[in-house]
């Protein structure tokens, strides 16, 4: 299905199966939805308040995951855990902003993306992945945007197994509030090229403090 409208989205997630065992889901041996979006190819996995069935990767357990917006991945790419790097699919087909969320541990370790198509700013991302039942605020390390033509490239490229913005750092974060720049933090003209926003995990450092500040510059010009 080509994602053009919400209808196509609703339309491509409603056949998403719900009706599987947890092997069934982790050996992905189950009807998806398979989707194209600005030439990209992607599979919703589940739809919108439906949940996700597989196998915890540390215990082996069977586990379940809900879902308050569509979710899948995209085809063809690799993500920092070995396996697809994961979509979320908002309502605005039609958007030309994309968000990449990078995704930590709670040692503040970096594990994957998360990517978002279809919403609106950083609140919407955010409202989108805490709505996945296993996810914590402190799990988001960084949200950032970017146009499509730049997030194709992404995509395809070995940067999706490193962290886009965010930076592991045990310095303290800086005093100063949001828009103020911190010390030594000079402006980044390869940064002004793209329209970006960066949003830090908190006590994610001072390296992180410095990429909200610059993006947030670029955001607001």
């Amino acid at each position: 299905v080509e994602l053009k409208t919400a209808e196509d989205l609703a339309k491509a997630a409603a056949v998403a199966s719900t009706e599987y065992t947890p092997p069934q889901g982790e050996a992905n041996n189950i009807q998806r939805a398979h989707v194209k979006w600005q030439g990209l190819e992607g599979t919703i996995e589940v739809d919108a308040g439906g949940t996700r069935k597989g196998t915890n990767p540390k215990t082996g357990e069977p586990c379940e995951t809900t879902h308050t917006v569509p979710y899948g991945y995209w085809k063809g790419t690799k993500g920092g855990d070995g396996m697809h790097v994961d979509a979320y699919f908002g309502q605005d087909m039609a958007s030309t902003r994309v968000f990449v969320l990078d995704e930590i541990d709670a040692d503040g370790k970096w594990r994957q993306h998360k990517t978002f198509i279809g919403l609106p700013d950083i609140a919407a991302v955010r409202a989108a992945y805490l709505g996945t039942s296993s996810k914590k605020a402190e799990h988001i390390g960084a949200i950032t945007s970017m146009p499509i033509a730049k997030f194709k490239a992404w995509l395809a490229s070995e940067e999706t197994l490193k962290p886009l913005k965010y930076v592991q750092s045990n310095v303290a974060q800086p005093t100063e509030p949001i828009g103020v720049p911190p010390v030594n933090a000079p402006a980044d003209a390869a940064l002004q090229e793209e329209t970006a926003d960066v949003e830090p995990a908190p006590g994610g450092g001072a390296e992180n403090a410095a990429a909200i500040y610059r993006d947030k510059q670029d955001a607001d010009a």
